[in-house]
């Protein structure tokens, strides 16, 4: 069996499209390429809270992409903006799932389109390196020692394209691969393979495989067309992949597709390099 890496993303600004990478940096907190972080920049709202596409579906046609050092934005009907992530203001605390975290405004122009874009007042703003967000101690491989950007929780996805194929099967009606906005595809597994894995080396780097992966009601959001679909595969998975049991000292209760990731040795990743599987477990019971 050989298993590969088929695809790489990159989310630039939570919520909205990524770049779909042939090479890319595992990173401390992420995929990294050409300066830019997975999902080191999101919105918030006048209040100071995070805004994803779980209020605003519509952030999913929003492109991002790199251009000569800064970020290109754009959105159908909605014109350009350049981002430059050197063009920020002074730390402060907004909110992301209800916890303080350390932001920098990004430039006054970026968050006049967006706010046009959305029709309601949001700010565009950024993580630097010195910023630092623990992710989830409970599953850190160093605890008070992993961060991650502003992931929900972990600085990378992992998601087997067989599963999808599974999922797929039972669904009403097929989705792509984009519906889970996964950091890393791969190929050649078996379904279901990697819930097992615990340790896997790619390209020039290695992952602690940590935590299956809770879905939302992102998944139910075409990315195509940024508009809710219906329940659909969120209910389907609630029914063959619930998970409700204490998992690695955490408690775990939800809809699972996916596995979350830290990286324990940094470097670079390529679509095509070899998966290789370090270290296995006993995969999470599904009711």
């Amino acid at each position: 069996m050989t298993i590969t890496v088929s695809s790489l993303f990159l989310y630039p600004i939570k919520a909205c499209r990524p770049l779909s990478l042939r090479s890319a940096f595992l990173g401390p907190r992420g995929l990294e390429y050409g300066g830019i972080g997975d999902r080191r920049l999101m919105l918030v709202d006048a209040e100071g809270s995070y805004v994803s596409q779980r209020q605003r579906p519509e952030l999913a046609v929003v492109t991002v992409a790199p251009e000569d050092g800064r970020l290109l934005v754009s959105a159908p009907g909605a014109g350009v903006t350049k981002v430059d992530l050197a063009d920020i203001g002074s730390p402060r605390s907004v909110l992301l799932f209800g916890k303080e975290v350390i932001a920098r405004p990004c430039a006054r122009e970026a968050a006049r389109w967006f706010s046009n874009f959305l029709g309601q007042k949001v700010e565009l703003v950024y993580q630097t390196d010195e910023d630092l967000r623990l992710a989830k101690p409970e599953y850190a491989v160093n605890p008070g020692a992993d961060h991650v950007g502003y992931a929900d929780a972990f600085p990378f996805l992992i998601v087997n394209d067989a599963s999808l194929r599974t999922l797929n099967e039972v669904l009403p009606v097929p989705v792509p691969m984009n519906r889970f906005r996964p950091n890393i595809v791969v190929s050649g597994a078996p379904s279901d393979a990697e819930y097992g894995w615990t340790r896997i080396a790619v390209g020039c780097g290695e992952l602690a495989v940590v935590k299956p992966c809770d879905r939302c009601v992102v998944t139910t959001i075409d990315q195509e067309k940024g508009q809710r679909t219906g329940a659909d595969p969120l209910a389907t998975l609630a029914r063959i992949r619930l998970m409700d049991q204490d998992w690695r000292g955490g408690h775990i209760r939800g809809a699972i597709f996916g596995q979350n990731a830290i990286a324990t040795i940094q470097g670079t990743i390529a679509v095509g390099d070899m998966v290789t599987l370090l270290e296995s477990g006993s995969p999470p019971a599904w009711k």
